[in-house]
């Protein structure tokens, strides 16, 4: 089957040369071509899509679409063909069926709708596979692709689906320029089984690639490898409530947080660049990770704002969360390298080999105004480590270290060492170790000649004891080791 443009008719013509559909209206000529399944070339010209079909969702609103796809069908576009859907929500409504996409451009320019939980290229509805590639977006203000969770099918052809969510997509090599509607996302995927999104360049969108999980809060398994975005609007990749492996995320020069991930299940996130200015008021969370299992490494932070940055800020996580590998390099009013927060008791993760020129670790922040039993690790992180409202446990103290307190925060170690001075006359000092627990090794060596015998004793979860059998006629310096 093939598309194309005769003057401004489009024409479709199946294998055997035979016209199934032509004429001004460029999107039912389409749409005959796709009833008739199997491969459809589109060649290079100017499509319109005009709204073929209208339906109400209860509680969402009216919507129009152009082309509904209802059958198998792989649809090949050439680089030249440009789809400019008009006045409608919804370019492509797929139900359950394998639908697959390669090329082309969309066009939003003659949209003129407001954003509405429609999607200007593709919006898929019940058990369906999707295959995008080498899509090009543009100048929209509706989702991109959308990938799920809806009985929109239903609604517009009173076929009822199986499931309201998609089984599989993939997504391939998508470019979006200035998808900015309010609220709108580039990829979308909203309730689907298993998705791979691989090459995704954003200039100028409001949302890039969008992570919910399938109805029932089963939260999936996706894939997102290799998202670049330069000057967007909003975050690179979000998530409301899924889980994701995130691979490769590259942006410069944003307006807000570059990952936004609000809940969900476990997330694994592997490689983030970030760098330029960032142009927001108020303070920004370039790396927002809340209410999952996060793992974060490998990730580069070099920005400059206004107002107050942070670099990785982590709140209400899962105890086992790790944040690992980083850089930081902040330049603002007030600026903080990691921050791992809570609005209740709890441990919080752990923040491992963190270096840069703001705040390394900034732990246990408050969220609520209040003191909370919880507790934050860092482990060989260089930079100012600060305890504010809770307990921040580090592996030992070191010269590229310095460390703070306050409303009510402590600092404690895995390792400690000091000086004692056992006083003249005496036989036995406490030494405060500092150490989170009680230590399973002390290790004392006095810096003189010891007038008899000298052995640790009482040891606890804040102190031990040095005793000796004979007391020194002379201050006795002792130095000590402990580790828990």
């Amino acid at each position: 089957m093939v598309v194309y443009r005769e003057g401004e008719r489009a024409v479709a013509v199946n294998q055997d040369g035979v016209k199934v559909g032509e004429g001004f209206d460029h999107a039912k000529v389409i749409q005959a071509a796709v009833n008739y399944g199997g491969v459809v070339y589109v060649k290079e010209g100017e499509y319109v899509l005009d709204p073929q079909g209208r339906f109400t969702a209860p509680g969402f609103g009216t919507y129009t679409y152009s082309v509904v796809v209802q059958n198998d069908v792989k649809i090949v576009a050439s680089r030249g063909a440009v789809f400019k859907p008009r006045g409608v929500n919804i370019g492509f409504l797929v139900g359950e069926a394998w639908f697959e996409w390669e090329g082309g451009t969309f066009d939003g320019s003659l949209q003129r709708v407001q954003y509405l939980d429609g999607s200007g290229f593709i919006l898929t509805s019940g058990r369906c596979n999707v295959v995008v590639r080498d899509v090009v977006l543009k100048n929209q203000r509706l989702d991109g692709i959308y990938i799920g969770n809806n009985d929109f099918i239903t609604y517009a052809t009173g076929r009822r689906v199986t499931t309201s969510h998609s089984e599989y997509a993939y997504v391939e090599n998508v470019k979006a320029y200035d998808v900015a509607g309010e609220g709108a996302g580039v990829v979308v995927l909203d309730a689907v089984e298993a998705a791979v999104v691989r090459g995704v360049f954003l200039h100028k969108a409001r949302r890039g690639v969008h992570v919910s999980a399938p109805l029932g809060g089963a939260a999936g398994a996706y894939l997102i490898d290799g998202v670049v975005s330069h000057e967007n609007y909003g975050p690179v990749v979000t998530n409301y409530n899924g889980g994701a492996v995130v691979r490769n995320v590259v942006a410069r020069d944003v307006r807000g947080s570059v990952v936004k991930i609000l809940g969900g299940s476990r997330f694994y996130i592997d490689g983030v660049e970030i760098s330029g200015s960032v142009d927001a008021p108020g303070r920004v969370d370039l790396v927002h990770l809340e209410g999952a299992l996060f793992v974060l490494k490998n990730f580069n932070i070099s920005a400059s704002a206004r107002g107050t940055l942070v670099g990785v800020f982590m709140v209400n996580a899962h105890p086992d969360s790790l944040i690992e590998g980083g850089y930081v390099s902040l330049d603002s009013p007030e600026a903080y390298g990691v921050v791992v927060g809570y609005t209740r008791d709890g441990v919080f993760g752990t923040v491992a080999d963190v270096r840069g020129r703001a705040y390394a670790v900034v732990a246990s922040i408050t969220q609520d105004g209040r003191v909370h039993d919880a507790v934050a690790y860092a482990f060989r992180c260089r930079g100012r480590h600060f305890a504010y409202g809770g307990k921040l446990v580090v592996d030992e103290p070191a010269p590229d270290k310095s460390f703070a307190v306050g409303h009510g925060g402590a600092v404690y170690f895995y390792r400690n060492s000091g000086m004692a001075v056992l006083p003249s006359g005496r036989t036995s000092i406490t030494v405060s170790h500092g150490l989170a627990a009680r230590p399973s090794k002390v290790l004392i060596t006095p810096m003189g000649e010891p007038p008899g015998k000298l052995w640790v004793q009482n040891v606890t979860d804040t102190s031990f004891d040095i005793a000796t059998s004979t007391a020194p006629t002379t201050d006795l310096a002792i130095a000590w080791h402990a580790e828990i």
